[in-house]
């Protein structure tokens, strides 16, 4: 039985805390760093328009990145492999 790789820790706690968050949080962080930054770029601040600006891939990032690495869907993927092994395995037996 392959076991499954560990974890840094503080992960599960990151991923239950993150889970509790409504995803359109993120569409609204990006949309007020645009808007962030277009203020200070019309005020001539143009180094923190340009930092605000930087963050808004962040932003639309962060829920995709969640939704691939979620903890229950890679356990979940896990267990359906090894119940998959484990058919093969009791077939192999039952063909000899």
């Amino acid at each position: 039985m392959q076991q499954m790789p560990t974890r840094a820790p503080g992960t599960r706690q990151y991923f239950e805390a993150t889970e509790r968050l409504p995803s359109s949080i993120y569409y609204w962080l990006a949309m007020g760093s645009i808007l962030g930054s277009a203020f200070f770029w019309l005020i001539g601040r143009r180094n923190w328009a340009i930092f605000m600006g930087q963050w808004v891939p962040t932003f639309l990032i962060l829920p995709l990145f969640h939704r691939l690495l979620r903890p229950s869907q890679e356990e979940a993927l896990h267990q359906i492999r090894e119940a998959g092994r484990e058919v093969k395995r009791a077939t192999e037996h039952m063909t000899r």
